[in-house]
């Protein structure tokens, strides 16, 4: 749905069941109209709107970097876990396959029941799954399936 903002004349007549911004000397006619639910994010401050961007922003960049980051270091994981590079590769390919089967239930859900809980869970998940993929230590299986988690998240 496309936000927009569009200002009115002085003179023009306000109308009583559209809700226009008056923060500033002209009203401005806010599209799409809030609703009167004080959960309605349109209704909430506009630093509390911000706060809840930059949280976001942050998680896709998080989400975007785990999938590529180990590939870098491929050759010290591969000495550190005593492996060839086909199984290292599979660090990054079952996290790919996790990313790629969560999205066929993830877009439905989120079609259906909104956003809202998928960032909470996938951000909860993305967080627990790294600390438990930091903390594998010499189990390559335990890294392995923190990185399924990760996709997953």
């Amino acid at each position: 749905m496309e936000s927009r903002n569009i200002q009115s004349s002085p003179d023009t007549p306000i109308g009583d069941c559209l809700k226009y911004d008056r923060s500033g000397s002209t009203p401005i006619l806010l599209i799409p109209q809030p609703t009167d639910d004080p959960n309605d994010p349109l209704n909430q401050p506009r630093w509390q709107r911000d706060f809840q961007l930059a949280a976001l922003c942050l998680m896709a960049i998080v989400a975007t970097v785990l999938s590529p980051i180990l590939a870098a270091d491929s050759l010290v994981i591969a000495l550190h876990y005593k492996l060839d590079f086909g199984q290292i590769a599979l660090l990054t390919g079952y996290h790919l396959l996790a990313v790629g089967i969560t999205a066929i239930f993830c877009v439905p859900s989120a079609c259906y029941w909104g956003k809202r809980h998928l960032y909470l869970v996938g951000g909860i998940l993305v967080c627990a799954s790294t600390a438990w993929a930091g903390s594998a230590g010499g189990s390559y299986k335990s890294l392995l399936w923190a990185r399924v988690v990760q996709g997953i998240g």
